[in-house]
């Protein structure tokens, strides 16, 4: 809430609580009047606009003071600009860091098919993570070879040699060596494996189906005849109850939100609804030019991207790849992408969620910025 006079400026400033602590709101809207003169109260037609209209309505202010609802479009341009930054120097909203945490920046680069090796490629380092890990051996380090392998001969022989029978060989070699998969499963699919078919055969011997969220993690396969995994995945469908009731908890014992809604950890509903445009990779959502253009407008903005190593959902390496072909003049001593042990949730194993912290902290708490 501001209060502003005829010429815009900021007289005061304060948060109210209209839902969660309406008796306090209420006194200090009245407040406000009376101390400030109010003339007219103006409401964002944003979220919740609506509801806030009608409860400063019924808070009883005198019949003089007109409560309008205003189109806020525009307003986040506003008040990053330098207009703003010029009338309220003391109220800055600047971003100035971001961490994103498994994140999908160019959903182009998560399909593939016979005619685009790319995505294949920055798929690659995630499966020898997991196999890194079954040894005891995966660090960011260990991962070089793959890294090297995945952009440099594996492509170059997908690309140029798909009809050359020595060089297929010699990549499905080394494809199983890199991924622990058996060299015929990686023939079969000419070195191009798919994620379903990775998930199901790493761990086929045994009867279990890994996590496409974390590779190191597998559960019983109830269908191990079947080409394809035929169940929910094994990490998260066991997280959902525990997600859900924690969630829940917060918001109502932490926050004191009224939650008296059913909560749903994840809508299929609202997620089939998406149109992700996964046949028109021109067209795929992405976020890689939103990273370039806030770079170039916002000279303080620094970003932290970071990955779990064995989260095949969202593989590092294509996090990796965006980034090295941003131009460097945007990214160099700005962008940071650190590797965790763990998969897309690395922040479940203790010792990788106290190093994201650290990393988070370090990020936000730079001297003088």
């Amino acid at each position: 809430t501001v209060l502003l006079d005829r010429q815009g400026k900021l007289l005061h400033n304060d948060v109210i609580y209209p839902e969660m602590r309406a008796a306090e709101a209420k006194d200090k809207i009245l407040g406000f009047a009376a101390r400030f003169e109010i003339e007219a109260i103006a409401i964002g037609n944003g979220t919740a606009g609506r509801e806030t209209e009608a409860f400063v309505r019924a808070c009883g202010l005198p019949a003089t003071i007109p409560v309008v609802m205003v189109n806020e479009s525009g307003a986040s341009i506003y008040s990053a600009s330098e207009v703003a930054r010029e009338e309220f120097p003391d109220h800055d909203i600047t971003v100035r860091g971001a961490v994103l945490i498994s994140p999908v920046l160019e959903f182009s680069l998560g399909g593939g098919d016979v005619f685009d090796p790319l995505p294949w490629a920055l798929r690659l380092p995630s499966y020898a993570a997991v196999h890194l890990e079954t040894g005891g051996r995966l660090t960011p380090a260990a991962l070089a070879d793959a890294e090297r392998f995945a952009l440099g001969d594996y492509v170059s022989t997908l690309v140029t040699a798909p009809h050359d029978a020595k060089r297929n060989s010699e990549l499905y070699s080394k494809v199983a060596a890199l991924t622990g998969l058996p060299e015929s499963v990686v023939e079969r699919w000419q070195g191009r494996v798919p994620l379903n078919v990775f998930i199901k055969e790493i761990r086929h011997g045994e009867d279990e189906l890994v996590s496409r969220y974390d590779g190191s993690f597998a559960g019983l396969d109830p269908y191990p005849d079947d080409t394809r995994p035929q169940s929910g995945d094994p990490i998260l469908e066991g997280l959902r109850a525990t997600f859900t009731t924690g969630f829940v908890a917060y918001v109502r014992d932490e926050l004191h939100f009224p939650a008296d809604r059913r909560y749903a950890l994840l809508s299929h509903e609202v997620g089939r609804r998406w149109e992700w445009s996964e046949h028109d990779s021109a067209h795929a959502a992405g976020a890689s030019d939103d990273l370039r253009e806030g770079l170039a407008l916002n000279p303080h903005l620094k970003v932290l991207i970071a990955h779990g190593m064995t989260d095949l959902q969202t593989p590092y390496l294509a996090s990796r790849y965006i980034v090295d072909h941003l131009p460097a003049a945007l990214t160099r001593d700005r962008v940071a992408l650190r590797l965790y042990p763990g998969g897309h949730m690395m922040y479940l194993r203790p010792a990788s969620r106290a190093a994201l912290h650290d990393d988070a902290a370090a990020l936000y708490s730079r001297p003088g910025e």
